[in-house]
């Protein structure tokens, strides 16, 4: 039977203690040298002879607040080293540097053990910072966009959903149009499978599906096959799909091996409106309408706009979003528990009147899109509340979701 190594020199609490006794023992040294810890890189620069990049490392190790903060301006061995020298030769106490070297051959043997390499130390411990940095958020998911894209074989510049809620004639229900857009995709590989889902309805406890009908957007493509396309946005030669061998629900096309987005890239959209019975008001088994868009092909951005109807806001109560890991409401796996959230914030921001506010950058039509929908329903824009959820490589497989309370 194979041993299983324990020991807490893999364990993420040796790291946090290796670090803790890094950054305290570079403080001591400093603290010898300035007396206060109101100092600056070129402080440094101008009292151990360093050089600026070094002295800059040491100072942010110095005034890190989190531990781990310390991971990502640790310097390599020799730049370590020239630091020490320089402390010893300016009469620094000689125990303090030796518990200087000797903290940092711990996080360095700790470090490896844990993540396996210099740069492993670095994405493991940025996920256990107490005191979250959003640009190292941001950088190791475009690391996870760029080896994404290898693996999946697929990528998009942006995908786009839009999704406009307006209540039914009939004063218990709501109607809504959703728009699902792939800018600029490119396949990687001509084999790589991609699937476009179906739009679909269950209530809060996925006990199945809701009792709605999907009509297309573009009155022109009045085909039986799905997803509905919104032919005017999609580029030319837009791909045929392929309904799967096995059927499933919700219901996909798959896009057919073969050179369509290998020698260049297309831009599709589909839309449907929906109907029928999606309750305006609480009941136990729905308390809000939960607007889930499922990423399953890497995307350098996302831009998820709600148009909401002025009647449909409940008070000062604005909608909410949170990325899920996994978000199934059909195989009733339909969950908003913490621990299933990714650590993505992402702000819901409302977007004002005016077309220009409407736009986006990395899709010229944006405007355009946002009309011929609320043109479809017979909506005027006028009546409804514009907010916008945006951000930049997210994860894949994830699920974004905007949430927004039923009335009362």
């Amino acid at each position: 039977m194979p041993k299983i190594d324990t020991s807490s020199s893999k364990s993420s609490e040796a790291v946090r203690l290796a670090l803790e006794s890094l950054r305290e023992n570079v403080r001591n040294i400093l603290k010898a040298q300035f007396g206060a810890a109101n100092f600056r890189g070129i402080d440094l620069v101008s009292k151990l002879s360093v050089d600026l990049k070094l002295a800059w490392k040491i100072t942010r190790i110095s005034k890190a607040n989190d531990p781990f903060e310390c991971v990502r301006y640790l310097p390599g061995q020799s730049g370590w080293d020239i630091f020490c020298d320089a402390a010893e030769k300016i009469g620094t106490a000689k125990a303090l540097v030796a518990a200087a070297r000797q903290s940092f051959a711990k996080v360095k043997d700790a470090g490896l053990a844990w993540g396996g390499d210099a740069r492993g130390f670095e994405l493991l411990a940025a996920g256990l910072a107490r005191i979250g940095d959003p640009r190292v958020g941001l950088e190791h998911r475009k690391n996870h966009f760029t080896s994404g894209s290898y693996v999946w074989g697929i990528r998009a510049k942006s995908l786009i959903r839009l999704d406009v809620i307006h209540p039914a004639s009939d004063g218990r229900n709501i109607e809504m149009a959703t728009v699902r857009g792939f800018v600029d995709v490119e396949r990687l590989r001509a084999d790589a499978p991609w699937y476009l889902e179906v739009p679909f309805c269950v209530d809060d406890l996925a006990s199945g599906p809701m009792d709605v009908r999907f009509e297309p957007i573009d009155l022109a493509d009045r085909g039986p096959g799905a997803p509905f396309l919104l032919k005017r946005f999609c580029s030319d030669g837009v791909p045929t799909f392929e309904a799967p061998k096995r059927e499933r629900v919700p219901r996909v096309v798959e896009l057919p091996i073969g050179s369509v987005g290998v020698e260049c890239g297309f831009t599709l959209f589909h839309g449907a409106v929906c109907r029928g019975t999606i309750p305006m008001h609480r009941t136990p088994e729905n308390e809000f309408a939960s607007l889930m868009m499922k990423i399953q092909t890497p995307c350098e951005r996302i831009v998820f706009d709600v148009l909401l109807h002025r009647d449909l806001v409940v008070g000062d109560v604005l909608p909410t979003g949170s990325m899920f890991s996994v978000l199934d409401g059909w195989r009733g796996q339909f969950s908003h528990q913490n621990r299933d959230r990714i650590p993505i914030d992402y702000e819901i921001k409302e977007v004002k009147h005016g077309k220009r506010a409407v736009g986006y950058e990395g899709f010229g039509r944006m405007e355009e899109l946002h009309d011929s929908t609320l043109a479809r329903g017979g909506w005027d824009r006028k009546l409804f509340r514009h907010f916008r959820a945006e951000t930049a490589y997210p994860p894949v497989p994830s699920t974004m979701t905007i949430d927004i309370p039923l009335l009362g």
